[in-house]
């Protein structure tokens, strides 16, 4: 049950931030930014994925510690 969970999360990531990554996309695209605001918009993007999938595992693995406990 615990991979399930971890599952759904990362691919909930997988579909929600590439959304997000193309509206800054487009908005940086429509303002014409410099050199420094692209460099750090692709530092942001892969940062952001690692990250979050992190995030994902950990907040699943304290949920089950969680309810291990209480059983």
């Amino acid at each position: 049950m615990k991979g399930l969970k971890i599952f759904t999360g990362i691919v909930g990531l997988c579909i929600t931030l590439p959304i997000w990554f193309y509206l800054i996309y487009s908005i940086l695209c429509a303002t014409h930014p410099d050199r420094l605001v692209w460099f750090l918009f692709w530092v942001y993007v892969p940062l952001t994925f690692l990250v979050s999938i992190i995030q994902v595992i950990i907040g699943n693995a304290e949920k089950d510690k969680k309810t291990t406990a209480k059983a």
